[in-house]
């Protein structure tokens, strides 16, 4: 009767006509419920939302990982210091895979999060950070990241927001997770 896409004239006309025409109205009344009775009975969806729960209560990758909170949840104390801290999130990482991982190209814009003073190297990172970002090499997510004095890469996250004229405070620069077919670049 209506395409998926329409027009507030063809919403129109066609209520008119279902005005005008009650026996049309009428079969298009019964093909409703009909459809409603056979795909959307309580029972049938009942079962479908059984069913699901035990698929992915069976499924392996979600048992491991409600395992894996069991087992984070039953620690006693929390871990004493930062290197402990990013032991035990780099363990969940690893226990973790992602579902579908993207490559990463992590590049290393440390010249500019601890001093961008805007000088001729600072421009070029700048200018090749921003072109990346706005046309990432395919299969690729553009990843920028710094050296912290600990040794440690963490995604410059609050620096790409504003460099992006968006809120800082929506992301935070977390530790780097590395994955096989990840590239570093390091500008300078």
């Amino acid at each position: 009767m209506l395409p998926d896409e329409f027009a507030d004239e063809q919403l129109a006309r066609a209520l008119e006509m279902l005005w005008r025409e009650p026996d049309k109205r009428r079969v298009l009344s019964e093909r409703a419920r009909a459809y409603i009775a056979k795909l959307h009975a309580p029972r049938r969806i009942a079962d479908m939302y059984a069913q699901a729960i035990e698929t992915f209560y069976e499924d392996p990758m979600i048992a491991a990982r409600r395992r894996l909170v069991q087992a984070a949840a039953s620690l006693s104390g929390a871990p004493a210091d930062e290197k402990s801290w990013a032991d035990l999130a780099w363990g969940i990482a690893e226990s973790l895979p992602l579902l579908q991982p993207q490559r990463q190209l992590l590049l290393d814009i440390s010249v500019l999060v601890h001093q961008d003073a805007k000088s001729g190297i600072q421009r070029v990172v700048r200018s090749v950070l921003k072109e990346l970002l706005k046309h990432p090499p395919a299969g690729f997510k553009v990843e920028p990241v710094y050296a912290t004095a600990e040794s440690s890469y963490y995604y410059a996250r609050s620096f790409t927001m504003k460099l992006l004229n968006c809120p800082q405070d929506i992301l935070v620069d977390e530790l780097v997770e590395l994955h096989v077919g990840d590239i570093f670049w390091g500008l300078i």
